[in-house]
């Protein structure tokens, strides 16, 4: 393994730590103020200079994240929320939405609230806000690798409803900038049910500046929201300072299927630093892109879905909506990681 400028074997590296949790940890606690008290966080680093935040009670997402000193993720001015405060109806959600590295949107709903089925369904649907069971850290050697790795369980049900689960295995390994993310989607239910998913990547400030643009290794077909995005279209891949009375652009990427994997990376060219995000595009073949450039809500949101967020009634009126066979389970997987170079793909 690399670590601190030296290759280095396991016995190697034991020769020279009494416990690895001088160098990388998995350490769990609890938060203890504001609308936070009493979550559950798991705080990951690896000696790499890569340091995230795991939050048990919010459906095993992200929240901090930084390398090196320097943030990755954007923190809303909701701030941390533990799940009790979380408002379902419209776009309430947004009054405890942290932003953070990962926000996990769906598991039968995401994107624009509506109506479907006799059922009224709020932004982004509520798996982030429903704490997880059988959480675990586990600290194993693999041959020479040291690997961190944190899983739990979330699970979206109702009586005469859906029975769905969320199970999560979340990596990283000693030396190295890269967060895996595995996530198992099973329907423990005996009727089909939709399957709406979307990962809301959220970068901040100084990722995010009028230095940093975005890249994407493979084709896709943009659709703007709005008339606002439209009027957004010419700075697509490129970010600015903090504008007063900034409206939020988002913009649909459909991705060409004819590949196999996509990424997409936010690279700062004054910092010689950035971040991407690498996915199946059998998983996700979409991405929204949430481009946010308000005093305050300053944020670039990346997030894969399997479907454009549009709201479940919308999805499944033009056909699209996904759905899960009783007992039937999908597999989703995401790395994030961090360049120091400008790799352009």
């Amino acid at each position: 393994m690399d670590i601190f400028g030296q290759s280095l074997t396991k016995r190697e590296l034991l020769q020279r730590v009494g416990d690895l949790s001088q160098i990388a940890d998995a350490r769990e606690g609890r938060l203890s103020s504001g609308r936070a008290d009493g979550m559950r966080v798991i705080d990951v680093k690896t000696g790499s200079g890569l340091a995230f935040s795991v939050f048990p009670s919010r459906g095993m997402d992200i929240g901090w994240a930084g390398y090196r000193g320097i943030p990755l993720s954007h923190i809303s001015k909701s701030g941390v929320v533990k799940p009790e405060f979380y408002e379902k109806d419209g776009r309430s959600f947004l009054r405890s939405f942290t932003c953070g590295l990962l926000t996990s949107c769906g598991l039968t709903q995401m994107g624009t609230p509506c109506e479907h089925e006799g059922e009224s369904l709020g932004l982004h649907g509520r798996i982030s806000n429903i704490p997880a069971y059988e959480v675990f850290t586990e600290k194993v050697w693999e041959g020479d690798e040291y690997k961190l790795r944190i899983g739990g369980k979330v699970r979206e049900s109702r009586i005469f409803g859906e029975n769905m689960q969320l199970d999560r295995r979340i990596e990283a390994c000693l030396g190295r900038s890269t967060i895996t993310i595995h996530d198992t989607v099973s329907n423990f239910g005996f009727m089909p049910a939709p399957l709406m998913l979307l990962y809301h990547i959220n970068l901040g400030y100084p990722l995010v500046s009028a230095d940093s643009e975005v890249q994407i290794s493979i084709p896709v077909q943009t659709t703007p929201r709005d008339e606002t995005a439209v009027r957004g279209l010419d700075g697509l891949w490129s970010l600015s300072d903090p504008v007063p009375g900034f409206q939020e652009q988002v913009f649909f990427h459909e991705l060409d299927s004819r590949y196999e994997e996509c990424t997409v990376t936010v690279y700062n060219r004054r910092l010689a630093f950035g971040l991407y995000l690498k996915f199946p595009v059998r998983d996700f073949p979409h991405i929204c892109h949430w481009k946010m450039m308000g005093e305050g809500d300053y944020v670039l949101g990346i997030e894969p879905c399997t479907v454009p967020p549009i709201g479940r009634a919308r999805a499944a009126g033009r056909g699209i909506l996904p759905m899960l066979d009783p007992l039937q389970e999908r597999h989703f997987h995401l790395e994030i990681g961090v360049v120091e170079a400008d790799t352009a793909t």
